[in-house]
């Protein structure tokens, strides 16, 4: 049995809620004779620029709330490899300043089947991936850093106070860069 939704307490926890169990407990879509698969939620995170905004990384990608869990979005993939596992086990949400949250996900598949998940070979998706929080619906990520330094030029520095962030930012994405073209395989 998978996950049964996400536990919420507004109290310190004296008292949970469970969010989402018709979203997240049901058994994945699996041909006929494997193992049944189910949702698990890995990661959960709430907006620092606004607790009303959760992201939940699941085994097929991120889920957005914009409500505190009540309704949900998702699945939002990271990237344009659809066909691949989305296990999401890296979320991390990060406030830019001026309300800008970035997303950091990470989809990691360990690369072979096995008698019962018959689909962990489809691991193409592998990466680190970026976008920052949209007012609703899934955000657009990006697939390669030099597209993620285009966004925060084009997005953050348009805005003259995060102007030093933004050359932070770049020089954090050259350096991604520049590593990665050494190491082609992996799709950042």
């Amino acid at each position: 049995m998978g996950s049964q939704g996400i536990f919420k307490s507004t109290d310190g926890g004296a008292n949970w809620t469970v969010l989402g169990a018709n979203i997240f407990g049901a058994a994945l879509p699996q041909p006929v004779g494997q193992f049944p698969q189910y949702q698990a939620v890995g990661k959960v995170r709430v907006d620092p620029n606004n607790s009303n905004n959760v992201v939940a990384g699941t085994k097929t990608g991120l889920y957005f709330s914009y409500d505190g869990g009540t309704n949900w979005t998702g699945p939002c993939i990271t990237n344009s490899f659809p066909a691949q596992r989305q296990d999401i086990t890296a979320l991390e949400l990060t406030n830019m300043g001026g309300g800008i949250t970035r997303i950091l996900a990470a989809v990691g598949v360990r690369g072979f089947a096995t008698t019962v998940q018959f689909n962990l070979n489809l691991n193409g998706a592998n990466g680190i991936y970026s976008a920052t929080m949209p007012a609703s619906g899934c955000p657009r990520l990006c697939v390669n850093c030099r597209q993620c330094e285009r966004l925060c030029l084009r997005h953050q520095c348009n805005r003259q106070r995060l102007h030093d962030r933004c050359k932070h930012e770049r020089r954090q994405w050259e350096s991604i860069c520049q590593y990665h073209q050494r190491q082609p395989t992996r799709p950042y």
